[in-house]
């Protein structure tokens, strides 16, 4: 993600992304893993394309 490898910067991210899976924007794969969910990829792909 481009953020120095420190703790306290990683453990910020995490509690983001586990925020987001919450709300249906994220899921978790594994521990760790986060990816977004089919309907966020595909609107993102749209915005993409103009």
């Amino acid at each position: 993600m481009g953020l120095p490898d420190e703790a306290a910067k990683r453990e910020g991210l995490r509690s983001k992304l586990k925020r987001l899976v919450e709300r249906g924007w994220a899921r978790e794969e594994g521990p760790g893993l986060f990816t977004v969910t089919e309907p966020v990829a595909r609107e993102v792909a749209r915005q993409a394309d103009g």
